[in-house]
């Protein structure tokens, strides 16, 4: 019988093209399972980097607070580290060189840190009702406008529902007609401190406002007039189309070299930034303040991986230093009043403290 070579060499033919495009297929396959794994490879090991140059970055950071608390309890200033590796001319206080490594074995150490003592910002987190008190003292200059920035630190309210105008009656923390915005009302109070500390001049010289977000274009600032008897009440300018910032600004400050601002926030808990300036109106550059805070900025690196951060360490414990209230006690006051004399008082109740000086009867029976 006649064998048909043709067909039997068409049928080889196409069994080597089924055999090379399969093996193309199962090695692009391959291939692309091979760069995946080492993507994922790649990207854990980049994770795991990233971790330990974030902790290589704290650790500077703990080694700038030890650092700073060192040279409190010393009683001294605490200076600037403007260079990332080496102090300043004359300082010897921070780490440098090989302080800075955390594991040298694994390439892991922080390769800067710089330490600034008089920042153009203080920033405070967690800002509630209870007031917070910050001390402004300018490095150069005088404090002539103020401008405080806060934002919520959470999302539970709206920002969309503030108020659509300023009024006199607030709304309650809880119930039907509870305030809905997303924003907290916050209450600022300034007062200068560089001159005489007189009751006649706290009495003319404070400021008190509060500055209520609002669902409308707002410029948000308020001149400083002294007391004028009744906190004012502004509208505060805020981004109310997203969870932003709102701004209050105080201005036509007298030209203090030093003040205090009190801060409390109403409704919502905020974080707050305050930034003095020395000019009125607008622009201008932010003053240093000196004394409340120190910014460090240190960058973390492990391998090739590098991670920054910067925090914010208290050079004075504010809210012990310049307590919110007048009168602090870990006991009991004894509180007794009167509308007129021998009209209607207060006696000294019968198991009331006979040691307590504030419980003791006056010559009016009142105290």
């Amino acid at each position: 019988m006649k064998k048909r070579h043709g067909v039997s060499s068409q049928r080889g033919m196409a069994s080597i093209v089924i055999t090379m495009v399969t093996m193309v297929v199962i090695s692009l396959i391959v291939l692309g399972f091979a760069v995946v794994s080492r993507r994922e490879a790649r990207q854990s090991l980049d994770q795991l980097q990233s971790t330990q140059a974030f902790y290589a970055a704290e650790t500077g950071v703990e080694d700038a607070r030890k650092a700073i608390k060192t040279q409190i309890a010393a009683g001294l200033p605490v200076p600037d580290k403007t260079n990332c590796t080496t102090n300043d001319p004359g300082v010897t206080l921070y780490p440098t060189g090989n302080a800075m490594q955390v594991d040298s074995a694994s390439n892991i150490s922080y390769t800067c840190l710089q330490v600034d003592p008089s920042p153009e910002s203080l920033e405070f987190d967690g800002v509630d009702g209870d007031s917070t008190v910050i001390p402004l003292t300018a490095a150069s200059g005088s404090i002539r406008r103020v401008e405080i920035t806060w934002t919520p630190t959470s999302t539970t309210g709206n920002p969309s529902v503030c108020p659509s105008d300023i009024t006199d009656k607030f709304s309650p923390q809880s119930g039907t007609n509870a305030w809905q915005c997303g924003y907290g009302v916050l209450r600022v109070d300034v007062v200068p401190t560089d001159g005489a500390l007189t009751r006649a001049n706290l009495s003319t010289g404070s400021y008190g406002g509060f500055f209520q977000p609002v669902n409308y274009s707002a410029t948000g600032s308020d001149n400083y007039a002294g007391n004028t008897g009744t906190p004012r009440l502004v509208a505060a300018n805020c981004n109310t189309a997203s969870y932003g910032s709102c701004k209050a600004i105080i201005d036509q400050l007298p030209g203090s070299t030093s003040a205090s601002v009190r801060v409390s926030s109403m409704y919502q808990t905020s974080n707050v930034k305050v930034v003095a300036y020395n000019n009125n109106g607008v622009g201008g550059s932010p003053i240093s303040l000196n004394g409340v805070q120190a910014k460090v900025d240190v960058t973390g690196k492990a391998s090739d991986v590098l991670r920054r951060i910067q925090v914010r360490l208290p050079l004075v414990q504010t809210n012990t230093l310049f307590p919110g209230s007048a009168i602090t006690s870990n006991g009991s006051i004894c509180k007794r009043f009167e509308t007129a004399p021998s009209y209607l008082s207060i006696p000294v109740i019968a198991d009331a403290d006979s040691s307590n000086a504030m419980c003791q009867p006056t010559t009016q029976g009142s105290l």
